[in-house]
């Protein structure tokens, strides 16, 4: 028999690979179809200004969308973020693992911890990526490694809410 997995609850290795295989896969086809769909509305924004100039508002929602700037961090991180843990519920859902009573809990604490990964690894490319004189550090990039590093932190913290509200 399934055991209800999540918040806490004893799962098992196959099942957190599973979770994580989905929405890993699920957010990252997102995160792709977000900096698409910036890019278009990007473009748009450009052509669709008075004289010739670029329309502002457009171009924010533009940047936004497509997960540029400290606000398209934190938009896309926490829509990709809640994507694929939706996905992994109802994949859990359909095994029979899960309750679709689960599933808007997990997307809106799944959202709001990937909103904050976002943040943090915007922040980390400002202070670490070389600029016009603004914050460096002695490390010149927000290498792979440190960025896991920060996501995991982040995530884990995340998840451990989760599971005391569950409680």
């Amino acid at each position: 028999m399934a055991q209800r997995h999540g918040g806490g609850d004893r799962g098992t290795w196959g099942q957190d690979l599973q979770d994580a295989a989905v929405a890993g896969a699920v957010g990252t086809g997102a995160g792709f179809g977000g900096e698409a769909l910036g890019g278009r509305i990007g473009a748009w924004a450009e052509s669709s200004g008075a004289h010739g100039l670029p329309w502002g508002p457009g171009t924010t929602v533009a940047d936004a969308v497509a997960g540029k700037g400290l606000l398209g961090g934190v938009t896309a991180g926490g829509v990709t973020s809640a994507l694929g843990l939706g996905a992994a519920d109802g994949v859990d859902i359909a095994e029979g693992s899960k309750h679709g009573s689960d599933i808007l809990p997990d997307m809106l604490t799944s959202g709001l911890t990937g909103a904050a990964v976002g943040g943090a690894n915007h922040a980390g490319h400002e202070f670490y990526e070389p600029g016009e004189g603004r914050h460096r550090a002695e490390s010149p990039t927000f290498h792979p490694g440190k960025q896991i590093a920060v996501d995991g932190v982040i995530y884990g913290a995340g998840n451990a809410i989760e599971s005391d509200l569950e409680k």
